[in-house]
């Protein structure tokens, strides 16, 4: 597929009645609506339940957010994020809820807090927010927790319109340090979302905080006065067009508790020109360092790539990630960043403003995305303000599904019969390829029912391995999302930073079971504004027991850790894998790796006669050269399969960059483990330790009829049935070539 052009933004110069409008953050205006056709699966259909239990857990805390008839001030809308973390370090995840207040902090603003729930088990929750000293009333907005001084407790930072607050855990409770830690601003803020990782490898967890506009009643106009406060002929509260930006701030961890602003020498202020939200760290270009992908509202969203060298740029544009397909900005909310299509690239999904759809821009690797929303299946729906968004396994079969949270930001939009000021939320059920089908009508009552939801966590809050997810209502209490329909196997992984930050933030996790690699990383800013479960949920299906797992920590080491049985938490501590108990060793020897020359890979396709119905299986891929070539060349399908995760990622770039991506399978796995049943081609690279343990394998599992082709060395007493040397440079290349025989026994 021809991989179109990122959009930079042609259209970003609205005119006319389509930029007045373009001015309340509804973003796409002119935008047609488009047929998505349903998208069909052979799957065997799924039951997804999800309820509301919240009541019954005892989470009934009241979210305040201003008038709740009426929305003078944009202020009053945006509403707040939901954390899941265990403060007190029983093993259960607790939860955080921020609150507003209102205008004047009079009425029900007045004894407005946030507040925390310390879970007692049993899905079973304890308001402990007076004990914890987290009392605090004021406009909360984006939570963020993580472990800043790597003291074993996990810390809260609060973003709020006014003064954000750093609590630091100790232990008994929480403590206000903000500004003995050097976070605090003299001048009132509107601060939004957050996140803690760790940006130069330091071992110590950085702060970025995003910042929304400036907010001053006294310049702010009355709703209703000019195009910059009405919406659909509607008179509303004004902004965020025509309301002046903020800038956001990097905090830079210092050690000792104490933090630097490096806003400005590490360019994350030089973008002024959004109006931003929610904020993800991921290393989205695969070079190690994380990045930083923030979602704006009405303005091109940005993407910071770490320099490496303490510096960010802001590549959104280039990237293909600030704008949609057409060139428009979008009223940017929430953001999920995971790897929906497990092709070894964590991409970004980014919830925005009605009268549009959402973003799922895909990740090629070579710091280039394509928003696929349409051809996916998610753009059926321009109706919905979204907000929380998760990209989670509610069946567990090992495919990440798509839950979206939803709630407009007008309450007077209840004059208009087609619209709603409350919403359903939207779950798509992940189907593979790329492919999500759309199950919000029949996913339970706790997703068709309405409410002005904005920020949202997940986490598995009863330990019986399934998410739940937490969900902040404006003007309501919250609501807890339990599934009740069927689900299979699971895992949870929880990481320990050594050499890296205690939490491991930044961590990549890799689940090997039975053939397929599940990926997760450790983030904590996620959805909108919001925190979840930092352990990290793996599906399993039908397998009860995973392979083993692989690790890479922050600053670049990688650990393997030995399988287990299924539905647990894993606890992984690094530098602790060569103690853990021993697991079955990895049976494909660390072999010498050099790429095959050009002549050789067409010499050995030439050899096995490749064609188009052909698949071939290429075993020690390395960076995919023969399988690329087989595709591309001959048609082919093919399979690439290679123990090193980087060198899977290597190939899949190469891949990508050739075109063919989308007809090969890339797998990490071990060559003496993979299925090679379905191959009508096999290649590979036999290397004197490899060669006679691999020849049971093949003649076991591959067809009659089946081809296989090698170089540099043979079976040993395995005649092949040919044998041609080529000499690239000199240096002879013996390729040998055998056909499976019928009946053929080791």
């Amino acid at each position: 597929m021809k991989r179109p052009a990122p959009a930079l933004g042609l259209a970003l110069i609205l005119s006319g009645a389509a930029a007045i409008e373009a001015f309340q953050g509804m973003a796409s205006p002119t935008r047609p609506q488009r047929r998505v056709p349903a998208i069909e699966t052979t799957l065997p259909p799924i039951t997804v339940d999800y309820r509301d239990v919240a009541v019954e857990a005892g989470l009934t805390a009241l979210h305040v957010s201003g008038g709740e008839d009426r929305k003078k001030y944009i202020l009053e809308t945006t509403g707040s994020g939901v954390a899941i973390f265990d403060y007190d370090g029983d093993g259960l995840m607790d939860v955080f809820l921020p609150s507003g207040t209102t205008l004047d902090g009079d009425g029900t603003g007045g004894n407005s807090t946030s507040h925390l729930y310390r879970n007692q088990g049993q899905l079973r929750f304890q308001d402990v927010t007076a004990a914890a000293g987290l009392g605090r009333a004021g406009w909360g907005q984006g939570v963020c927790a993580a472990d800043y001084d790597n003291d074993g407790d996990t810390d809260l930072f609060v973003a709020h319109y006014g003064h954000s607050v750093l609590y630091r855990n100790e232990g008994a409770g929480f403590q206000d340090v903000t500004a003995a830690a050097g976070v605090s601003r003299d001048a009132v803020r509107w601060d939004t979302g957050c996140s803690w990782f760790d940006y130069d490898l330091d071992g110590k967890l950085d702060l970025v905080v995003t910042g929304y506009l400036e907010f001053d009643r006294a310049k702010v106009p009355e709703p209703g006065a000019g195009g910059y406060c009405l919406w659909k002929g509607i008179p509303v509260m004004c902004g965020p067009r025509g309301l002046p930006f903020t800038r956001n701030v990097l905090f830079h961890n210092e050690g000792q508790g104490r933090f630097k602003d490096v806003s400005a020498p590490s360019g994350v202020e030089k973008a002024k020109s959004c109006y931003a939200f929610s904020v993800v760290a991921s290393d989205f270009d695969g070079d190690g360092y994380p990045d930083l992908y923030v979602a704006c509202d009405s303005t091109p969203s940005l993407l910071y790539q770490n320099r490496r060298d303490g510096t960010f740029e802001e590549m959104g544009l280039l990237a293909g990630v600030a704008l949609n397909e057409n060139g428009q900005e979008q009223g940017g909310m929430g953001v999920a960043v995971g790897d929906y299509d497990e092709d070894g690239f964590f991409d970004i999904v980014k919830t925005n403003f009605s009268d549009d759809v959402p973003n799922l821009y895909h990740n090629y690797g070579d710091g280039t995305f394509e928003d696929r929303v349409f051809e996916s299946g998610l753009g059926g729906y321009t109706q919905y303000v979204g907000w929380g968004v998760h990209l989670l396994d509610a069946d567990h079969d090992g495919r990440r599904d798509l839950l979206m949270i939803n709630g407009h930001v007008y309450p007077e939009v209840e004059q208009k019969p087609e619209l709603r000021f409350r919403q359903p939320r939207l779950f798509y059920w992940n189907v593979g390829g790329g492919k999500f089908k759309d199950l919000s009508k029949s996913a339970g009552p706790g997703i068709a029912e309405a409410w002005s939801s904005r920020g949202s966590a997940a986490g598995d809050l009863d330990g019986d391995g399934s998410l739940e997810v937490v969900i902040s209502n404006l003007g309501g209490r919250p609501s807890l999302l339990k599934n009740f329909g069927p689900r299979k196997n699971w895992l949870l992984v929880r990481c320990e930073g050594v050499k890296s930050n205690r939490d491991a933030v930044g961590a990549r996790v890799y689940v090997h079971a039975r053939g397929r690699r599940l990926s997760g990383e450790v983030q904590t800013g996620s959805g909108f504004v919001s925190q979840n479960d930092p352990r990290l949920h793996f599906g399993l299906a039908d397998d009860g027991r995973y392979d083993r797992i692989e690790v890479r920590w922050p600053g670049g080491e990688t650990e393997t850790f030995p399988g287990g049985p299924a539905n647990r938490v894993v606890a992984l501590k690094q530098g602790a894998s060569a103690a853990a108990p021993a697991a079955a060793p990895a049976r494909t020897p660390d072999v010498p790796y050099e790429p095959t020359p050009s002549e050789v890979v067409s010499v050995m396709l030439r050899l096995a006669g490749v064609g188009a119905r052909d698949v071939v299986y290429d075993l020690g891929c390395g960076d995919g050269r023969i399988v690329i070539a087989a595709v591309k060349t001959y048609g082919a399908r093919g399979v690439c399969v290679d123990i090193d995760p980087e060198r899977i990622e290597e190939s899949t770039r190469n891949a990508r960059r050739a075109g063919v991506g989308a007809r090969i399978t890339f797998r990490t796995e071990d060559l003496f483990e993979t299925e090679v049943a379905n191959a009508t081609v096999v290649t590979l690279f036999l290397w004197p330790e490899i060669n006679l343990r691999v020849r049971p394998k093949l003649l076991r599992e591959l067809r009659p009829g089946t081809r296989i082709v090698s170089y540099m060395h043979h079976m040993g007493d395995w005649k092949p049935d040919k044998v041609v040397t080529v000499s690239p440079g000199g240096r002879s290349w013996p390729v040998y070539y055998w056909t499976v025989p019928a009946r053929a026994a080791p």
